[in-house]
């Protein structure tokens, strides 16, 4: 019977300290680059966030004037990055504010029309007719909801 020889060591166990650092190297490498790809995204979603409450507080407003049957207004402040909803007799029926404290902080709020507002009448149109544009961004990322005169809204990706 044959025995069973261990092999002989060479001296040369475990990684170099010019191999560990060549890996560390690539591994922050990689970081990097993932952290940026995550940051666009966590940027986008907050877009995307913010433009989805914002469609969904211009239905809120038409519902509103509808269903009170008088005009209803979502009126932007604009510097502070946040709206209102009022009625007719200037009674707030619901608030959102989009600023840095925000769960949806944005860089850009910004009403196209006159007095950076929107008004449904009791048939929830807008009394201004035509579409409406309202964009809203975060460092360098913009979209816009647009709302038609049927009160329709539509978020488009600003280019």
């Amino acid at each position: 019977m044959r025995e069973l020889k261990a092999p002989r060591s060479t001296g040369q166990e475990g990684f170099t300290l010019v191999e560990l650092l060549i890996v560390i190297a690539m591994f922050s490498i990689l970081v990097a680059v993932g952290f940026r790809g995550f940051k666009q995204f966590n940027e986008s979603t907050i877009v995307d966030q913010a433009a989805r409450a914002l469609t969904s507080d211009v239905t809120l407003a038409r519902s509103f004037a509808i269903r009170r049957g008088e005009n209803v207004a979502l009126v932007a402040d604009e510097g502070g990055r946040s709206y209102v909803i009022r009625d007719g007799s200037g009674t707030i029926l619901a608030s959102t504010d989009m600023s840095s404290t925000s769960d949806t902080p944005l860089t850009l709020l910004d009403v196209k029309a006159t007095g950076d507002s929107i008004t449904f009448n009791s048939r929830g149109m807008l009394t201004s007719g035509g579409t409406v544009e309202i964009d809203l961004g975060r460092t360098g990322l913009t979209k816009k909801v647009d709302v038609s005169a049927l009160g329709r809204t539509r978020v488009a990706l600003v280019p």
